[in-house]
C-alpha cells in the first residue's frame, strides 16, 4: 500500500466505529407527534409544501445562505496549504503537520464551543441567537480574507488561516440545531436531507472547483491562488436584511426549546393550520 493510500483508508477508519456505536442508540420517545385523537400525524405532501411556501422567507433564505458560508469550510482547508506552499515557500510536510494540527484543535473546539456562544448571546436578549453566531462569524471573515490577502510572511498568513477556521466552524453545529427547531416534528428529517444536500454541493463540489476557476481564469497566475480569499467570504447583502435573519416560523421564534415544536395539524374545511 502506497503512503497516499495509507492516508485515506486511516482516515476512513474511524468510520467503522462510528457506525457500529449507532447500533447502541436507542430510538427516542416520540412525545411530540401524537394528535388530539391520541394517534398519529403523518404529514402530506401538500401540508409540507405548504410550510416551506408559508414560510419562504427562512426556509428559502436559509437554504441560500448556509451553503454559502459552507464554501469557506471546504475552500480553506483545500487550499490554505497550497497558498503557504506556493507564496512562502514551506514544504508540503511542514504545513501538512502545523496547518492540520491547527484546524483540526481550532475547528473541533469551535463547534464545541458554539452552544455556549449562542447562549451568551441569547441571555444578551437575541431570541434568534443560533443564527445571530453565524451572522457575526460571516461578516467577520470578510476582514480575515482581507488580510491573508496582504500577509507578507508565513506565520502571519498562518496565524489568520487559523482564526478563519474558528469562525467558519462556529456556526455549523448552530445552523443545524436552529433548523430543527423552527420545523415542524414530522417533517424534520425533510428539511434536514435537503440542507444536508445543498451544503454538501456547495462545499465538496462548488468550494475547491471555484477557488481554481478564479485562479486560473480571472488571475491567469496561479501563483495568485491566495488573492481570491476574499471570493468566498460570505457577507449580507447590503440594502437588505441578511438572509438568516429572515422571520422564523412562529413555533419556536428561532431559539425555543425543541420539545415546544410539537406538531402540525390541519382541521377544517377551509385548511387552516395552527401550531401545537
Amino acid at each position: 500500500m502506497k503512503p497516499w493510500q495509507l492516508v485515506f483508508f486511516l482516515a476512513g477508519l474511524p468510520g467503522i466505529l462510528i457506525a457500529l456505536m449507532l447500533m447502541f442508540v436507542k430510538e427516542p420517545a416520540r412525545r411530540a407527534a401524537a394528535t388530539a385523537s391520541g394517534g398519529t400525524h403523518r404529514m402530506s405532501p401538500a401540508e409540507i409544501r405548504a410550510i416551506f411556501r408559508r414560510w419562504r422567507g427562512f426556509y428559502g433564505n436559509f437554504y441560500v445562505g448556509m451553503p454559502l458560508f459552507i464554501i469557506p469550510l471546504y475552500a480553506f482547508p483545500a487550499w490554505m496549504p497550497t497558498v503557504l506552499i506556493r507564496k512562502f515557500g514551506v514544504s508540503a510536510g511542514q504545513v501538512g503537520v502545523q496547518y492540520g494540527i491547527a484546524v483540526l484543535i481550532t475547528g473541533s473546539l469551535s463547534v464545541l464551543a458554539s452552544p455556549w456562544v449562542a447562549r451568551a448571546v441569547e441571555r444578551m436578549g437575541r431570541r434568534d441567537s443560533l443564527l445571530v453566531v453565524a451572522l457575526v462569524a460571516a461578516v467577520a471573515m470578510v476582514p480575515l480574507s482581507l488580510a491573508l490577502i496582504w500577509a507578507s510572511d508565513y506565520w502571519t498568513a498562518f496565524a489568520i488561516a487559523t482564526a478563519a477556521s474558528v469562525l467558519y466552524s462556529l456556526p455549523q453545529a448552530l445552523s443545524s440545531s436552529a433548523l430543527q427547531m423552527v420545523t415542524p416534528n414530522r417533517m424534520r428529517g425533510l428539511a434536514s436531507s435537503i440542507y444536508v444536500f445543498v451544503v454538501s454541493v456547495a462545499g465538496l463540489a462548488l468550494a475547491p472547483t471555484f477557488v481554481a476557476l478564479i485562479t486560473d481564469h480571472v488571475f491567469g497566475d496561479e501563483r495568485r491562488v491566495g488573492d481570491r480569499w476574499l471570493s468566498p467570504a460570505p457577507s449580507p447583502q447590503p440594502g437588505r436584511r441578511s438572509s438568516w435573519l429572515a422571520p422564523c416560523p412562529p413555533t419556536v421564534a428561532c431559539s425555543t426549546r425543541a420539545d415546544q415544536t410539537a406538531g402540525f395539524i390541519r382541521s377544517g374545511k377551509s385548511g387552516a393550520r395552527r401550531w401545537l
